[in-house]
């Protein structure tokens, strides 16, 4: 996850996105990703502890 989030700041960034723009972006791609392969795909990820609000 936080691998995912720093990859997609930094791509952001690099195409000239603002930085508050870039990382609500971010961080909105990678929950909805994380939930789609986890919920809906029922791919098994590794739990985080910070994570537990998904459910």
């Amino acid at each position: 996850m936080p691998t995912s989030f720093i990859g997609l700041f930094a791509l952001m960034l690099a195409l000239g996105s603002r930085a508050h723009i870039a990382a609500l972006a971010s961080i909105a791609t990678t929950l909805v990703v994380y939930y789609a392969f986890s919920r809906m795909l029922l791919v098994p990820l590794p739990r985080t502890e910070w994570l537990s609000f998904l459910g």
